[in-house]
């Protein structure tokens, strides 16, 4: 039986809950938490054997269930629109991150994969579109280092510095912001923007 084909079977006779005692409810869920780690161990021990493989559909599939289950886990869903990526089938990618972000407006990095798919297209004002609302929502040292990237890319070297200028507020020790801020100062001093 295939792994996908198992789990739905799984999930299939699940059933209707039957009216527990709180102590073997706890017992029930934590023997349920139990097989889906072990059905996510496998899912991952399949998929990596798949892209060791080159068989990069497989592992596209494989992803969807697995978001199928967890559909706010980002670590998963950024796997899923990377490995479509990997196939070249970036709307679809775009897809999966701007519904990830759509729906989780909170987190600070919910919009990063789609802002970093834009700016790896060159397509730096809509990664700036993507990105630079979410700035209230302190993201990572990735969000701001692809932000201002892309500004610098357009040739505007005054938002890129205000935004690693904002990076160092939120993390005083990152060094690259101190370096890309001298820098782009120093490119503007000798005549380039």
């Amino acid at each position: 039986m295939g792994i996908i084909a198992a789990t739905a079977f799984i999930l299939a006779t699940q059933g209707a809950p039957k009216i527990v005692t709180k102590s073997e409810g706890m017992a029930s869920e934590a023997r349920l938490n139990e097989i889906w780690d072990h059905i996510d161990n496998r899912f991952i021990t399949q998929s990596d054997v798949w892209f060791d493989l080159g068989e990069f559909p497989s592992c596209v599939a494989l992803l969807k269930v697995q978001t199928g289950y967890s559909p706010d886990d980002y670590e998963m869903m950024t796997n899923l629109g990377w490995m479509l990526e990997n196939i070249e089938r970036n709307d679809e990618a775009r897809a999966v991150y701007l519904d990830f972000g759509t729906r989780h407006p909170k987190i600070g990095d919910a919009m990063y994969a789609l802002g970093l798919s834009y700016s790896i297209k060159k397509e730096y004002a809509e990664a700036i579109r993507v990105l630079e609302p979410t700035l209230v929502n302190n993201p990572s040292p990735n969000t701001y280092r692809t932000l201002a990237r892309s500004y610098e890319m357009l040739k505007k070297p005054l938002d890129a510095i205000r935004i690693w200028e904002l990076e160092l507020k939120r993390f005083p020790d990152e060094l690259s912001a101190i370096a890309n801020i001298k820098r782009v100062k120093a490119k503007m001093a000798a005549g380039g923007k």
